[in-house]
């Protein structure tokens, strides 16, 4: 039989066939018959994977590339300009997997890779989207505005890392609104993470992570580069280093010493960090002076931190108790006799 006459499937069929193969069954469909590849083609663009960066890039790179796609699977390591180019050859995308670069799962985590249009868009389509993203990552920053981030991703990230994510970093900036759905994509994490950094004071804007803050009942290392007395008041007491950043309004009206020492901090912590903040600036302030010896007395570490060589180094200071040199002092004289 020629192949003229050959007789062909039905365009439905031969769809509902292939839409029930596995990839690597599509990809070799030509193989078995030159007429399946059009149809094994849309197939593959419906459902496009591009798990490296390096076959992201390459699909990226061909010139007038466009592509129906309903579900995309893509790695985590593109730049946010590579993002933006393969969201552009992409249409009608439903599902977004993303893959965790093996470098990016281990390590640090910047969710700014997401912010972009196309993402941003995501949170207007129906609730049947799907989001899957297989990550386990340690460490996570969110950096920007509360709303400019898709909230979608955030939580899904949250949720499939609530097993290992145990540091973040977060910018606390915009509306109280947005402030307070950003803080809840993180209530799955609270009484497993460890370690916690936030940029940004404005008391409606950091409102309301305060119960979120209260709720982290395993937290261990705190820092706060604007801190405020609302904020170190709602620490939990499992806390045993808080750094303060050098944001810190140096003339503001709540010195370090009542900001430390009405917060309760100093009860629970065994270290305070200065980062940025030199031992004599703090002895400059109103205050400092009683809030050295108050560490003194209950044996917190005070450590100072200074930018060198593209990081933080930090010494410890040893303060010497002055009242108890005076008790010591006493004792000595008494022992000796020069007491009346």
């Amino acid at each position: 039989m020629q192949a003229a006459e050959r007789p062909q499937l039905p365009p439905e069929l031969l769809l509902d066939i292939l839409s029930t193969s596995s990839r690597s069954t599509l990809l070799a469909s030509s193989l078995v018959c030159r007429g399946w590849r059009a149809v094994a083609q849309v197939l593959l663009e419906n459902h496009l994977s591009l798990p490296t960066k390096q076959v992201a890039r390459a699909y990226v790179s061909c010139p007038g590339r466009r592509s129906k796609t309903r579900s995309l699977t893509v790695g985590a390591g593109l730049s946010i300009d590579e993002y933006l180019d393969l969201f552009d050859c992409c249409e009608g995308i439903e599902e977004l997997v993303l893959l965790p670069d093996r470098s990016h799962q281990r390590a640090k985590f910047d969710l700014r890779a997401f912010k972009t249009p196309a993402l941003k868009a995501f949170e207007d389509l129906a609730p049947g989207v799907g989001w899957n993203l297989p990550f386990s990552l340690n460490y996570l920053t969110c950096k920007g505005t509360y709303s400019a981030l898709p909230r979608p991703i955030l939580a899904a990230i949250v949720a499939s890392s609530r097993s290992t994510l145990h540091t973040l970093d977060l910018d606390c900036y915009g509306s109280h609104t947005s402030a307070r759905a950003f803080a809840s994509c993180f209530g799955p994490i609270a009484s497993t993470l460890r370690s916690l950094e936030l940029h940004g004071s404005a008391e409606r804007q950091v409102a309301p992570f305060l119960p979120f803050l209260s709720s982290c009942t395993d937290l261990v290392l705190f820092t706060c580069w604007e801190a405020n007395l609302a904020v170190l008041s709602a620490l939990p007491p499992s806390v045993e280093q808080v750094s303060i950043g050098k944001n810190y309004i140096f003339h503001s009206d709540v010195p370090y010493e009542q900001l430390l020492l009405e917060s309760g901090v100093l009860s629970t912590v065994k270290r305070v960090r200065f980062t940025g903040i030199s031992q004599a600036t703090l002895r400059a302030q109103f205050g400092a002076e009683d809030l050295l010896q108050e560490c003194a007395r209950l044996g917190v570490e005070v450590d100072f931190g200074i930018w060198v060589d593209s990081r933080w180094q930090y010494s410890r200071v040893h303060i010497l108790y002055r009242y108890q040199v005076r008790e010591n002092t006493t004792a000595m004289h008494a022992r000796k006799g020069y007491n009346n």
